[in-house]
């Protein structure tokens, strides 16, 4: 099962991207409140808050910011990054766990594209535990590795952990998020690269979570051991409380 579901990730990634669609099933009707301003900007999308069925969502959206070049060299890069979110779609659409944040489907407003999640007002794990200094870090730890042991058993390396990656919702559950550099494996003898978007350009990932071998490569692809050395990491800032070398 698990290597036919990764054929299927790959087979479906790379058909949105060469039709620069998705499918039409992700797409959602009944998106309400949306807010006008994001709640957060990132180097990749904005946050914003909206509902849904009358539940709180989270709308991440495509950000393309308009250099000094060409209206074709533009649209260009737009497509690129419409590409990659729909890639980020459709894998995390295919992942259904416990320790894994919903992914409700696909929502347009003014020409912009946004993936919609449930809202987690706990924030990421990092947040959760300077306003909760007495959870049980433990049991946190130990579903954000039943949420990588998942992805891994299904073919998909996360590429990209770390605290700003890892939601909480009540009681005290981690759930793994953002899955725009994640990496089908090579269990059935190919594998498929996630898109340049990045980070650190160079190799893809936060740097201070890369494994040692893919700053030596930096060609070397995403896998499941690089991400249990991420792991590791975010287990020392949960641990300690503290950001690995505050980002710097």
């Amino acid at each position: 099962m698990p290597q036919f579901r990764a054929i299927l990730y790959v087979a479906l990634v790379r058909l949105c991207r060469k039709s620069e669609l998705c499918p039409r099933s992700f797409e959602l009707e009944g998106v309400t409140d949306r807010e006008t301003k994001p709640r957060t900007r990132g180097t990749f999308g904005d946050i914003f808050h909206a509902r849904y069925n009358g539940s709180l969502v989270c709308l991440k959206s495509v950000k393309v910011y308009q250099e000094r070049d060409s209206p074709e060299a533009f649209n260009e890069r737009r497509k690129n990054a419409y590409k990659a979110f729909s890639r980020e779609a459709v894998v995390w659409s295919q992942l259904s766990h416990e320790n894994i944040l919903p992914f409700y489907g696909i929502y347009f407003f003014d020409n912009t594209l946004c993936l919609v999640s449930p809202l987690m007002p706990n924030g990421t794990i990092y947040n959760f535990l300077g306003d909760q200094p007495t959870a049980n870090r433990p049991h946190l730890m130990y579903g954000v590795a039943s949420g990588m042991e998942y992805l891994h058993r299904n073919g998909v390396a996360h590429g990209d952990l770390k605290c700003e990656n890892v939601l909480v919702a009540e009681p005290e559950q981690a759930l793994l998020t953002d899955f725009g550099f994640s990496y089908v494996t090579d269990m059935i003898g190919s594998h498929f690269r996630g898109p340049a978007f990045s980070s650190d350009q160079a190799t893809g990932g936060t740097h201070y979570f890369l494994a040692p071998e893919r700053i030596q490569d930096p060609t070397r692809r995403r896998d499941e051991a690089s991400d249990v050395f991420a792991f590791g990491m975010l287990c020392y800032e949960v641990v300690q409380g503290i950001y690995i070398l505050e980002r710097r």
